[in-house]
Order: structure tokens, then C-alpha cells, then sequence
């Protein structure tokens, strides 16, 4: 039985890149990596309820330093998943 080649051979002085390090969650002793807003899903989950509720707006959160700016992707998502279940198809 032949060894195949190697399909995308590493050069011997090539040196990978250190993985980056997740942000972690902005509130202070979480550990957790952040998903959205610097926050992770727990605590973005605790500020939605609150913002949903109108006891504090994102802009208030951002501008104490306890939320980051959105990173607005959410629209083109919502956009496919409500095209998909109404039939429509997203581009």
C-alpha cells in the first residue's frame, strides 16, 4: 500500500498563529465567553428581560460600560428565518 501525499503540505519553518482568546462576559466574575453585546448568553439573556421590560434602554447599558454596541447582525437573520417560514425565499 502506497502513502499518499499530504494534500496541503506545511512548509517546516511555517509557525501557526496563536488561537485568539474569547472575550470573556463583562460582568465581573463571569467567566464565561462572551456571544453578544460582551456579554454571554446567560447574562445577555438578563439584559433583554430588562430592556424588554423598559427599565433601562442598550444605549444606557453601553454608555455605563456594562454592554457593548450591537454588532447588528441579527436583521439579515431575522429576515431569512421569517422569509423560510412564511415560503419566501431570502437572498
Amino acid at each position: 500500500m502506497k502513502n499518499k501525499p499530504e494534500r496541503f503540505p506545511v512548509p517546516p519553518d511555517f509557525d501557526a498563529p496563536a488561537p485568539k482568546e474569547k472575550a470573556k462576559c463583562l460582568f465581573p466574575p463571569c467567566e464565561n465567553p462572551a456571544k453578544a453585546r460582551g456579554l454571554c448568553a446567560s447574562h445577555y439573556a438578563g439584559a433583554f428581560y430588562h430592556v424588554q421590560q423598559k427599565l433601562m434602554t442598550w444605549a444606557e447599558l453601553e454608555a455605563e460600560g456594562k454592554a457593548l454596541p450591537s454588532q447588528r447582525g441579527g436583521r439579515r437573520f431575522s429576515t431569512w428565518l421569517l422569509g423560510a417560514h412564511s415560503g419566501k425565499e431570502s437572498t
